[in-house]
């Protein structure tokens, strides 16, 4: 199953959000969607254009993974069942074509330092 990511371009510099667009536009499984010049565009960008986002949650329990915590941890953590941190780290993983946790922890860990 191939899964494409839909991306919304976010920069003040239109000539970052043109090179932005070229790298990712060449990417097999990302489409860029829409772009955006500064956080005032961004509601209605999203809104228009349809990013895909994960949620709060799902950052939450990225970044729980990227901290190297097991399901029961996180559940305890987060205060839910390890149920749903199984179901909410297995969604993020398909719909980032990951293979495994290392994956994601290292995105969450990338993305957290941007």
């Amino acid at each position: 199953m191939h899964v494409v990511i839909k991306v919304l371009v976010v920069d003040d510099d239109p000539l970052v959000r043109g090179g932005l667009k070229l790298m990712l536009g060449g990417a097999a499984d990302v489409e860029v969607v829409g772009e955006a010049s500064d956080g005032a565009e961004v509601v209605d960008a999203v809104t228009r254009s349809r990013p895909d986002v994960l949620t709060e949650r799902e950052r939450e329990v990225a970044r729980a993974v990227a901290e190297g915590l097991s399901n029961v941890e996180i559940a305890e953590r987060l205060h839910l069942s390890r149920s749903s941190i199984k179901a909410t780290i297995s969604s993020v993983l398909t719909r980032l074509d990951l293979t495994n946790r290392i994956q994601l922890a290292i995105i969450a860990h990338e993305a957290d330092r941007t």
